[in-house]
């Protein structure tokens, strides 16, 4: 697992592990060129997932009494929604072929922010309704990138309109949630075309889990478009692009991620040193010499020394 940390411009974001990859099998040695290169075609299929959901849990924190919610009814709801949505299915048994099933829970937590001073100043009760998708045994980054918030009056006397507002405000959130949620689990078992085209337009949340994507699947022919993307000014884009061309490991990113590099500025130079040396290669060996030979800062020098030391180290060993 990769994490790039990049001040200012660049967020730290956490990779998906990739599937692993077959060799190549007794049958096929000695075929025809074209028969082996269609048998490697039909092994990249598993790479897509499918989502069984084992369960959804609602959790409430600090809601107020007087507005309760009825936890299970909400759990209920967003698990018949996810499955109408077709975003998950109930079992491994309901996994198509050629897919790899990834056994979920989806944790939401309903949380009152009322008793925050500027809410109670201003008279109005905040609630967020916050998903995360777990899978057992460990945690996909699926899920919303941001709190769905709530906003309503807390006055006593507006009690029973607000209880029924809230009721209506919880459901309209749920269902923004299994939208968004539906639309990012779509992308797991989605073409390669379709994720590459989802890098570019949509909501952040669904351009950042395309871009994860890409990295977990390595796909090349996304190279290019997060190139474009290193050049974004919002962080979480360019954070995102950044890490998922290390992912890849294209040395076509080289360059690019070379010419984001503020020689001034010794921090975001070491972050791209990093991202330059996970990666490797002919560029990244002479962008690293270029920074051992000149760089002001000893530590930098030493740094990119030996960066490519293990470059070449690793190169040697390389079948």
């Amino acid at each position: 697992m990769i994490s790039i940390l990049r001040p200012h411009r660049i967020s730290a974001l956490t990779l998906l592990v990739g599937c692993g990859k077959s060799g190549e099998s007794e049958e096929n040695k000695g075929k025809a060129a074209l028969e082996i290169t269609t048998f490697k075609v039909k092994i990249k299929q598993p790479e897509a997932k499918r989502l069984v959901l084992r369960q959804v849990l609602v959790r409430k924190t600090s809601v107020d009494p007087r507005w309760d919610v009825d936890a299970t009814k909400l759990a209920a709801k967003i698990e018949a929604s996810l499955q109408q949505m077709n975003a998950v299915v109930a079992t491994a048994d309901d996994v198509a072929a050629g897919y790899t099933a990834v056994r979920v829970e989806l944790q939401v937590n309903l949380r009152s922010l009322v008793d925050l001073p500027s809410a109670r100043a201003e008279g109005r009760m905040v609630v967020a309704l916050e998903a995360s998708v777990f899978v057992i045994g460990g945690k996909m980054n699926l899920e919303p990138s941001s709190a769905i918030m709530v906003e309503l009056p807390i006055s006593d006397k507006e009690v029973p309109e607000v209880a029924q507002l809230l009721q209506i405000a919880i459901s309209d959130a749920a269902n923004r949630l299994t939208e968004s949620l539906a639309a990012q689990s779509g992308l797991l078992r989605a073409s390669q075309e379709t994720i590459i085209d989802a890098m570019s337009k949509g909501d952040q949340s669904l351009r950042v889990w395309a871009m994860q994507v890409a990295a977990e699947r390595k796909l090349g022919d996304a190279v290019v478009p997060l190139i474009s993307i290193l050049q974004s000014s919002n962080e979480e884009m360019s954070g995102q692009a950044m890490t998922s061309l290390v992912a890849i490991g294209d040395p076509r990113a080289v360059s690019a991620l070379a010419g984001l590099a503020d020689f001034k500025d010794y921090e975001e130079l070491a972050t791209i040193m990093e991202a330059v040396s996970a990666i490797g290669g002919t560029d990244a060996v002479e962008f690293l010499e270029f920074v051992a030979s000149g760089h002001p800062s000893e530590d930098l020098r030493k740094r990119a020394s030996q960066s490519v030391e293990r470059i070449e180290r690793a190169e040697r060993v390389m079948p």
